[in-house]
């Protein structure tokens, strides 16, 4: 039987954009619940072709006061004001390039190379995407050290604990509406160790695993912030709508082609992964003080820089608590 060939599988026609989207909707990352969609913001981002900024409307609550008592008298009503602001989000566009000989073990006998195929991609952009989450969370953690003295961060000199989580979620005073939790390894360890009933798996009814912690949707990294100097590790917990989720129109999503000279001229196929797409957290302005990039699209490192964003929310409407806590 011949060997399968990228480009037996990555056929122009068999892949668009919305083949990659459909699988991608249905990963757990997505299921959580962090992500939100707004239809104008899903329009704009449609419309670009290129990277470009953005501004996401965001409407800021008035503090609760009393109602006024109606009575008989000329006097005025008292007027709450609630106001809008707008938060600069970038639409970025990527690309991901893989040669034969890093992709096609993963195509050979006994295994459909279309599936093969769909879930390499998906599982791809969806750890671009979780990579991206975590490089903002860490760039908004720093700011709101710097510059919101820590009201959306609990630092403790201990092993992380159930405790701890209950003590970050009430940073968030009444807006408690959290659904998922994401830390390194050696935190969910710790956290198991010391709660093993506190984990949950479940299974949805279109076949999806989702493993939960005390209500909240885990996901885990080995790319959550680590601290040499404290020993400490960064735990996010996330509010529903976390961050907003917009794809953008990739003309070719995937392209397939062979270079005959590679190899000394044994020839090696290469395939190319294309997407665009916004992913930006809510409540925050991504100001971009510091992008050398000339598309004006962050690096996962500017992403985590402090002076890159600005929190135009109040510390109750935060997206977001992290715990900076040990593993041992």
């Amino acid at each position: 039987m011949a060997k399968t060939k990228l480009s037996d599988v990555f056929v122009r026609e068999l892949w668009t954009q919305e083949t990659i989207l459909e699988s991608f909707e249905n990963t757990d990352i997505v299921q959580s619940g962090v992500f939100t969609s707004n239809s104008l913001v899903a329009k704009k981002v449609n419309d670009e072709d290129s990277a470009t900024k953005i501004q996401i409307p965001v409407v800021l609550e008035a503090l609760y006061s009393e109602p006024d008592i109606m009575d008989d008298s000329d006097d005025n009503a008292t007027i709450s004001k609630i106001s809008k602001a707008a938060a600069n989000a970038i639409v970025g566009f990527y690309s991901k390039t893989f040669g034969e000989k890093s992709i096609v073990a993963q195509l050979g006998s006994g295994i459909d190379p279309l599936d093969a195929a769909d879930t390499l991609i998906t599982k791809f952009w969806k750890k671009d995407v979780l990579n991206r989450m975590l490089a903002q969370l860490a760039g908004a953690v720093a700011h709101n050290k710097a510059n919101n003295n820590s009201d959306s961060v609990l630092s403790v000199d201990t092993v992380i604990s159930y405790d701890n989580v209950i003590d970050a979620i009430a940073l968030a005073g009444e807006n408690d509406d959290f659904a998922a939790i994401l830390m390194h390894p050696k935190i969910k360890a710790a956290l198991k160790k010391a709660d093993a009933t506190g984990f949950v798996t479940h299974v949805s009814e279109t076949g999806l695993t989702l493993e939960t912690y005390n209500g909240l949707a885990v996901f885990v990294s080995n790319k959550v912030p680590f601290d040499t100097d404290t020993g400490k590790y960064t735990t996010y917990i996330l509010r529903k709508g976390a961050f907003i989720f917009e794809t953008a129109n990739v003309e070719l999503p995937v392209e397939a082609f062979r270079n005959p000279l590679s190899g000394k001229g044994a020839g090696e196929e290469t395939v190319v992964f294309r997407n665009g797409y916004l992913l930006h957290l809510n409540g925050y302005d991504f100001v971009g003080k510091n992008v050398t990039n000339s598309t004006g699209i962050p690096t996962l490192a500017e992403l985590a820089d402090a002076s890159n964003w600005n929190r135009i929310v109040t510390a109750e409407g935060t997206p977001f608590v992290a715990i900076e806590a040990k593993a041992s």
